[in-house]
């Protein structure tokens, strides 16, 4: 009979290789001039110097994604490395700068919103159930009681 907690490991490493590779991929398309993410930047930024904000944002957002990284694999092996109000005040960024570090996504999502319900669930749900679960570990390696 198969041990669950080993079962249980294998599919967070494997949530995690896949987490890895979304947050490469997005981090690609925002830096290569053939994506629209850096296209959307580009136009806005010779608008206006202004935009330079929210394109910042958007750097910081992915870093900290990727920085997420550490504490998923820290409680994969139950491992405590640094201070928990650390990861507290990690975890806290990572949720303000991605509720204001995605002014293109966030352009897809009201364009789905216009043309209709289902199409701006069904946007929300692809963009933000991937990353859900890495919430739940982040949080739990943040606040978990020693």
């Amino acid at each position: 009979m198969p041990n669950k907690q080993i079962e249980h490991r294998w599919l967070l490493y494997l949530y995690l290789v896949l987490l890895f590779f979304i947050l490469t991929v997005k981090t690609y398309y925002f830096y290569s001039p053939k994506y629209p993410p850096y296209l959307y930047f580009y136009i806005l930024r010779n608008f206006h110097a202004s935009v330079y904000l929210p394109y910042y944002f958007n750097v910081i957002q992915l870093a900290l994604n990727f920085i997420h990284l550490i504490p998923i694999i820290l409680y994969i092996n139950k491992q405590h490395f640094l201070s928990v109000r650390f990861w507290q005040v990690l975890f806290g960024l990572r949720i303000i700068f991605d509720a204001i570090g995605h002014p293109y996504e966030m352009n897809l999502v009201w364009s789905a919103f216009h043309t209709g319900l289902k199409p701006f669930f069904y946007v929300l749900a692809f963009m933000f159930s991937v990353f859900i679960p890495s919430y739940i570990i982040c949080f739990k390696y943040a606040f978990a009681k020693k």
